[in-house]
């Protein structure tokens, strides 16, 4: 090959890390890639920019039509779809099932001014970002949902800023999370269980991942952000399948 086209291909590879660089800040800004409970925060790493952008843009959630998925098994049943079970998994092992409570690591002082099920969506929103430069995680709610996930998600929930933070809205918050990480494409039979496994693993820090986590290396049960010394898992890879077949 010509230098000059070598110089050309090069050019184009580092001129990708950076595009890739700025979509994955700006997307993320925008929190429309930001997970529900990883406590992660901080700028993207030129390294684990072209990961991150093959992960959620090169590869969406739904896979490539008419391409059989390799890794675990694609949904054949056509049952009656039901997430329940699901989501009580994830309830139990981000909150213990609890509606009210807040990420751990918050001081008492900083505490919701009520109930956070009493509270409206905008007023969540109101307290979080008011505790939000002080901690590492604003998490709150029985799916430990950040400030930015909640901002990018309550709309596609079909819900407004005026709606309470309440038991049903928060579940209804969940399976838009759910879907935005590839429900629908599992239950068409597009990505297989092992696939939605591991995009729920990207939402959900509690939840292991099924293939690798975050820095490449093979899942073995610890959480898609292990080593980040604020997540770990709580649940087996097998529980979660288990689960997610049952949809």
């Amino acid at each position: 090959m010509a230098r000059w086209v070598k110089a050309m291909v090069a050019a184009g590879i580092v001129g990708a890390v950076g595009w890739a660089v700025r979509e994955v800040q700006a997307r993320e800004a925008q929190g429309r890639v930001t997970p529900a409970s990883s406590g992660n925060t901080g700028g993207v790493r030129p390294q684990d920019a072209l990961r991150r952008f093959g992960d959620v843009f090169l590869r969406p959630v739904g896979g490539n039509a008419g391409q059989r998925p390799t890794q675990g098994h694609v949904r054949t049943a056509r049952g009656s779809g039901n997430v329940e079970p699901l989501l009580s998994l994830i309830r139990k092992h981000e909150s213990r099932g609890d509606y009210g409570i807040v990420w751990g690591g918050i001081a008492r002082k900083d505490h919701p001014p009520r109930t956070l099920p009493t509270m409206t969506i905008g007023a969540v929103l109101a307290w979080q970002d008011s505790i939000d430069a002080k901690y590492n995680s604003e998490a709150a709610g029985a799916y430990q949902i950040l400030e930015d996930t909640l901002r990018g998600i309550y709309r596609q929930a079909g819900l407004t800023q005026k709606d309470l933070f309440n038991k049903a809205n928060q579940d209804r918050l969940a399976i838009a999370l759910l879907r935005r990480r590839g429900l629908d494409q599992y239950r068409n039979g597009q990505i297989t269980d092992v696939v939605f496994a591991q995009n729920l693993s990207k939402e959900w820090a509690s939840l292991p991942a099924q293939t690798r986590d975050k820095r490449g290396r093979k899942a073995t049960g610890q959480s898609y952000y292990a080593g980040d010394g604020l997540n770990k898992s709580l649940v087996s890879k097998s529980a979660v399948l288990a689960a997610v077949r049952r949809i």
